[in-house]
């Protein structure tokens, strides 16, 4: 099944020129099975890369650019509120969904608010993919805007 493109009604018209990167942390390793699973039937060109703590995703993301970040909120050691806040002062490019079965617990923190999605635990394959993809548009729409403004 090809990439999906942008969002329907989206104005992008962009095209990457290489396979899109997502890191995803959770410390449930069977939850890292699932959504590797479900990223590698749905969308094989994507490039996954999974962790299971805070302190691995900051390691990962000082060593290659991802796009989209997707996190659980409560991780052992520094919590996923934690990691996004770090997100957004040091790699504020990069699009974040919020993947956790406390999203109404947390709902109004303000380190959710940079979250481009919240997706409560469970979750269907089909919303996982498609708030990827959206978080994966809004990553490339904010570059586009980066770039105008320094150009």
């Amino acid at each position: 099944m090809p990439d999906r493109g942008p969002p329907s009604g989206s104005r992008h018209c962009c095209q990457f020129t290489r396979p899109p990167r997502f890191l995803v942390v959770d410390d449930e390793p069977a939850v890292l099975r699932a959504i590797a699973r479900v990223v590698g039937s749905a969308r094989p060109s994507w490039q996954l890369r999974t962790v299971h703590s805070t302190r691995d995703a900051l390691i990962e993301l000082c060593n290659r650019r991802f796009d989209v970040l997707v996190t659980e909120i409560e991780l052992a050691g520094r919590s996923g509120l934690e990691l996004l806040d770090v997100i957004h002062h040091d790699f504020p490019h990069l699009a974040c969904v919020v993947h956790s079965a406390q999203v109404e617990t947390y709902a109004g923190h303000p380190s959710l608010l940079q979250a481009v999605t919240l997706l409560q635990k469970p979750c269907r394959p089909k919303n996982l993919i498609a708030a990827m993809t959206d978080a994966l548009w809004n990553s490339v729409s904010a570059g586009e805007a980066r770039a105008s403004a320094a150009g």
